[in-house]
């Protein structure tokens, strides 16, 4: 997680600052009741604002790397301190658990994507836990009022709480909890969602995808890819990469460098240099907009 943090905040304070200022100058945050009811009362609307929160930070590089950085490393964490609940030694080195937030770096070199994404993942591993310690302690009220999170989690954050209902379901099945606590789990997250489809008139297709998730609808295999990582991560054993010693850490080291880079590579999309125009023009640096479109031709793409 210190690796990745520090990684993180390094690419986007040094290298790609604009894309911060992107997403800063194109959102809106108010610190008002009525405009907190008016974003909550769509499904994943918690995770909507509570990122418009964060974004406003990002006017100041610094602490907006610092705020993407942390989020993402604690996703990491998270998947790290799930999987205690699977091995019993897990391997503190393993890329594995570094494998959501690693995706979910890469897919913000699509400055569409939103980081209500970041969140919801966030906030669905921490049910997780929630979910997961009640299961542990065998208390049927604990169990009833944690499981009762996800099906609210849905209204509440998006899709990205299917990550908390399959590390759930993998967990009731692991202390051999009868069929109905996960029937019923089922049942009710089912109802959820079709309650919000009735309810809110949005395509049915977004109810999957996030209705938040990104301004516009052109990955929406890749959210779900990132969804679905970011719940089968914690779940798998590493026992036998244990065995591997010093050769397998320099592996992971390897999969993190790559993944950086491919992030990185990303980065250079006409939409960064847009961002970075964008950026420059607010600071009025026209001598450096006009320097830098002689170099490099300018694209409507």
């Amino acid at each position: 997680s210190a690796i990745l943090f520090a990684a993180v905040f390094i690419f986007w304070w040094l290298m790609h600052p604009e894309g911060l200022y992107y997403h800063e100058i194109f959102q809106m945050f108010l610190n008002d009741s009525d405009y907190f009811m008016e974003v909550a009362s769509t499904p994943g609307g918690l995770a909507d604002y509570l990122s418009e929160f964060c974004v406003q930070f990002y006017y100041y590089p610094v602490l907006g790397a610092a705020i993407v950085a942390l989020i993402l490393a604690s996703i990491t964490s998270a998947a790290f301190k799930i999987n205690k609940e699977f091995s019993p030694q897990p391997n503190e080195f393993s890329i594995i658990y570094a494998m959501p937030a690693l995706l979910l770096w890469y897919m913000m070199s699509n400055l569409d994507m939103m980081h209500s994404t970041l969140i919801a993942v966030l906030l669905s591993l921490l049910a997780s836990l929630a979910c997961s310690a009640a299961i542990r302690s065998g208390q049927t009220w604990r169990i009833c009022a944690s499981l009762a999170l996800i099906p609210a989690g849905y209204f509440l954050i998006g899709p990205a709480i299917c990550i908390a209902l399959i590390i759930s379901t993998a967990c009731l099945i692991r202390h051999k909890k009868g069929p109905i606590y996960i029937a019923a789990l089922i049942a009710a997250t089912a109802i959820a969602m079709a309650a919000c489809m009735r309810c809110a008139m949005h395509p049915i297709a977004e109810f999957f995808y996030g209705i938040g998730y990104q301004r516009q609808h052109d990955f929406d295999a890749a959210i779900m890819c990132a969804i679905l990582i970011s719940a089968a991560a914690p779940l798998i054993s590493i026992k036998s990469l244990n065995k591997c010693g010093k050769a397998i850490i320099a592996i992971q080291l390897a999969i993190f460098a790559g993944m950086a880079a491919l992030a990185a590579s990303a980065c250079s999309s006409p939409m960064f240099q847009t961002a970075k125009y964008l950026k420059w023009a607010h600071e009025d640096k026209w001598g450096d907009i006009i320097s830098d479109a002689e170099n490099n031709r300018p694209t409507t793409e």
